[in-house]
């Protein structure tokens, strides 16, 4: 966490946008995907494609602005939270939702040119000391909330 008030200011901004970003690509795997839409309890005539559609502009729209918030860290630290010199809470929580979707639905998130800088930045984090070790661990999810794409279908 960083010890500068403007920068914990800006770093609870950016945890507020990846959290809208993480429930727009909720909304948006219900509704484009079949089995996670039967999954959340939504039925197949429940789904929308207008919805799908406006929910993955909302959550691109939701990663472009923490990547443009957090340009200036990006740039001379490498990482997306401000006044720290390695990851910090941004980057965490930007990291752990996004191995999660990807472990879910075996899909980046970060596609496209204009989203390379966090595709970028999410590969600099996978490199990181511990990730390898964490990412073995067996203990990682509570056994309720546990499911990978194999359990709702590809």
């Amino acid at each position: 966490m960083p010890k500068d008030p403007l920068d914990v200011a800006i770093t609870n901004d950016l945890i507020g946008q990846v959290n809208i970003a993480s429930a727009e690509s909720l909304t948006y795997v219900r509704h484009a995907s079949p089995q996670f839409g039967a999954y959340a309890g939504l039925a197949n005539n429940e789904r929308s494609r207008p919805a799908a559609r406006i929910a993955y502009q909302g959550m691109v729209k939701g990663f472009l602005k923490v990547q443009n918030w957090a340009k200036d860290s990006l740039a001379t630290t490498g990482w997306l939270t401000p006044g720290t010199d390695g990851p910090g809470l941004v980057d965490t929580n930007l990291a752990a939702m996004r191995r999660y979707l990807e472990l879910v639905y075996d899909k980046s998130f970060f596609e496209g040119e204009e989203l390379r800088p966090l595709e970028e930045w999410y590969a600099r984090f996978q490199k990181l000391p511990w990730w390898e070790a964490l990412e073995e661990r067996t203990d990682a999810h509570m056994p309720e909330l546990k499911f990978t794409v194999e359990d709702v279908g590809s």
